[in-house]
């Protein structure tokens, strides 16, 4: 079936149920489904295999899918667990899935780097060795909630409501990077109150913002620096500031060249002044000269 002049088109999906969440790791897609197994394909969706065997999963829900290098990770928040499963590639493929060690709560939170995974535990903790043991760091000054945005090799980010932080040094110092977030958006009734969804891409930090009612705008910034709204009705505003910005910068610069070339008027005046001065008393003793010529010739002719 194409939609929309083959814009979009179906493709084949697992047998068992409906597709919750999908991830692509390079050339290989990555599907939990509804009925709380894990699926991969290797020809963009010709084919579907289950990965590994089949967990002991309730098939009821997929709260998490976590693809980190050779490892994958499930999680599922349901029943007296077990929650929280861990797939490892090898040499012969795929599985078999395990359980993690930490089965105490459901992991529905992970974001990770190059090096460690994040999730939530008591606080914030992380692994280095594939969740089989967490280290917990300290957090930043949040009452309430923290909801884990996004880890790069850089920052960890997380946020509570509209309110951003980041650490770089694995929660020792944490810097409030909310900036305008939580006071500019859309007018009244609506107000900031959540974070959707956060992404870096090159060097720019994306995130969706959401206000209410089915609302929100998308902003970026260059990293590192503050937030910068590019969603609806905030582009014109700040196209506007940058207009205002470079016009005073403009009347700036034109005060100072007048400033300056004013000074440099007043200096040429008094060149000219001296000039002036210099020429006049040329002059005079021009004139004297003459005097003396004039005289000297009258005396010779008598």
């Amino acid at each position: 079936m194409s939609i929309s002049q083959s814009q979009w088109q179906e493709i084949n999906q697992p047998d068992i149920g409906a597709v919750s969440i999908i991830l692509a790791d390079g050339n290989q897609l990555f599907t939990a489904t509804n009925q709380a197994q894990v699926y991969t394909s290797i020809d963009q969706a010709d084919s579907w295999e289950m990965l590994a065997d089949t967990m002991d999963t309730q098939p009821y829900v997929s709260d998490l899918l976590l693809i980190k290098g050779d490892a994958v990770f499930f999680t599922q928040n349901i029943g007296a667990g077990p929650y929280n499963y861990i797939c490892l590639s090898g040499f012969a493929g795929w599985g078999p899935w395990q359980e993690l060690a930490h089965q105490s709560s459901a992991l529905i939170s992970m974001v990770d780097n190059d090096s460690l995974i994040f999730t939530l535990l008591n606080g914030i903790s992380i692994s280095s060795d594939r969740g089989e043991t967490w280290t917990e760091i300290p957090e930043p000054p949040i009452t309430g909630y923290i909801r884990l945005n996004l880890a790069t090799n850089d920052y960890l980010y997380v946020s509570h409501g509209c309110q951003i932080y980041r650490t770089a040094d694995l929660g020792q110092t944490w810097e409030d990077i909310t900036g305008i977030l939580d006071d500019e958006g859309f007018a009244s009734p609506y107000s900031c109150s959540a974070i959707l969804a956060m992404a870096s891409h090159e060097d720019q930090l994306i995130i969706s913002m959401y206000w209410g009612g089915g609302v929100g705008p998308l902003v970026t910034t260059h990293l590192p620096n503050q937030i910068f709204f590019i969603g609806p009705d905030r582009t014109m505003k700040y196209i506007q500031n940058i207009k205002e910005y470079f016009f005073v910068v403009v009347i700036f610069y034109l005060a100072l060249s007048i400033t300056k070339n004013g000074r440099v008027i007043r200096e040429l005046l008094v060149q000219v002044e001296q000039t002036n001065e210099t020429l006049y008393q040329t002059n005079q003793v021009i004139a004297e000269m003459k005097k003396d010529n004039y005289g000297t010739s009258f005396s010779h002719a008598e």
